[in-house]
């Protein structure tokens, strides 16, 4: 279908907590020099204040001040809050050109996912935690999501994904795959962006191998090579990507000689 594949970067925004350091922290994944830091927390409160909920909205408007009307922005919430709580905040979300909203809701509670989507005039995004194509019948069959994200590291290798893809693509929804993991998860991604009708766009996390005690698993990362939000698809053999042997080879829980 294609032989180069739209990216996005996730991970950018580092320990940013207030409006002001969220629009400063948009300048790193448009190649403006950022210092690094690692601030990721997954939500925690089932409910929150209205000067959390004020809080969260102000970012959100000063990440769009900052970057302009024509840079998609996606948010998690990691489904965390209840119900009715999302969606109040969502529809505050939605004056601001928001591309999707992901895991808005617990994926595996469908009614909820589904009372969000009918009340929020964003499209839902859900799949990192759903596994094999049974799983996704589930989001499918009610229409409870917009878009879904299944990861080949996690719902059942490459051929699981791309049948999660085309049965995606019956129900008219489109496919973002979900990666957080190594660059060699980043290779085993793009083989299926490659070869679906419905991709829309590939997660990324290019701010790993600054962390420290990060170790580059592959000698030929696909993220070294973007280019203007666009990645090649490798051509080598397999993945099209290199172990690198001498990096991994300390991890090795059994090694045998030669």
């Amino acid at each position: 279908m294609r032989d180069h594949v739209h990216v996005y970067a996730n991970g950018w925004y580092g320990a940013a907590t207030t409006p002001t350091e969220l629009a400063k922290a948009a300048e790193r994944p448009l190649r403006v020099s950022y210092p690094d830091a690692n601030g990721l927390r997954h939500v925690s409160r089932r409910m929150v204040d209205k000067d959390f909920a004020n809080r969260a909205f102000e970012k959100i408007k000063a990440l769009r001040d900052a970057v302009g009307p024509d840079i998609a922005i996606m948010l998690d919430l990691s489904g965390g809050l209840t119900t009715d709580e999302t969606i109040r905040l969502c529809r505050r979300f939605e004056e601001l050109n928001i591309l999707w909203i992901e895991e808005p809701a617990d994926p595996f509670d469908v009614g909820a996912l589904k009372k969000i989507s009918d009340r929020v005039d964003i499209p839902i995004a859900v799949g990192e935690r759903i596994y094999t194509r049974h799983g996704f019948r589930k989001i499918f069959e009610p229409h409870a999501a917009d878009i879904v994200q299944p990861d080949a590291g996690n719902t059942g290798g490459i051929m699981e994904t791309k049948k999660i893809a085309a049965m995606a693509e019956a129900y008219n929804m489109r496919v973002a795959p979900h990666n957080c993991a190594s660059a060699l998860s980043t290779a085993a991604s793009l083989q299926v962006a490659a070869c679906i009708a419905n991709f829309m766009i590939q997660e990324i996390y290019p701010y790993f191998p600054n962390q420290p005690g990060y170790v580059q698993v592959l000698e030929n990362s696909p993220e070294e090579l973007i280019r203007d939000s666009y990645v090649e698809v490798p051509t080598e053999p397999g993945l099209g990507v290199r172990l690198a042997s001498e990096r991994v080879g300390p991890f090795l829980w059994a090694q045998c000689g030669h």
